[in-house]
């Protein structure tokens, strides 16, 4: 008697099984092309930096199918890993090109509201990047344009004040942010005392 319904449980468990390890895959890829762009960036390659973004998005597109077809697989932290990690090099690469940051909704990159907010805050870890970047490369107009990013995307973030079920790790990460923002401030103030005084 119960041959017949674990066989149908063992169908469905095998199809479902298919599915996470191809979307494990998927998800890795994504997460890997994201932090390679983001690489890309940093040395001014937006070439290479566009081509990646543009294969994890096909992969971030392809995730999505999942929302109504597997549900629960869509729905695991992973997925949501991997649309943030998307979500950084996507904003990053946009600040960094000038491009209508308004035009990037969570919709339009084909994510969660909760990845996209995720994915911004970790971005202000990478701005902090360039703008050290910018200073060593005396780029003082470019630094602080950065700095101002970072402070908007804080200033943003921490006016959302949901409890962690609805937000969650996002307080940890506007935290760790105000530390980041306020040491740029600090060291970006020091630069710019360095250069008055050399002139």
């Amino acid at each position: 008697m119960f041959d017949t319904i674990m066989d149908k449980i063992r169908e469905e468990l095998d199809k479902e099984d298919t599915i996470r390890e191809k979307t494990l895959q998927d998800v890795r890829k994504i997460i890997r092309n994201s932090g390679s762009a983001i690489r890309a960036i940093h040395k001014g390659n937006f070439e290479n930096a566009k081509k990646l973004i543009d294969e994890a998005s096909d992969l971030i597109k392809k995730l999505d199918d999942l929302k109504n077809t597997f549900p629960k697989i869509y729905y695991k932290n992973y997925v949501t890993d991997a649309q943030q990690e998307f979500c950084e090099a996507r904003l990053f690469f946009a600040l960094l090109t000038n491009e209508d940051i308004e035009k990037l909704y969570p919709e339009n990159l084909v994510i969660s509201d909760i990845a996209f907010l995720l994915g911004t805050a970790d971005l202000i870890g990478e701005l902090r990047r360039y703008t050290l970047d910018s200073i060593r490369r005396d780029e003082i107009d470019k630094a602080e344009m950065m700095l101002e990013y970072m402070s908007d995307i804080y200033e943003n973030l921490t006016s959302l004040d949901y409890p962690s079920g609805i937000t969650p790790g996002l307080r940890r990460k506007c935290d760790v942010a105000r530390g980041l923002i306020e040491k740029t401030r600090s060291e970006l103030t020091i630069s710019l005392q360095f250069h008055k005084y050399a002139k």
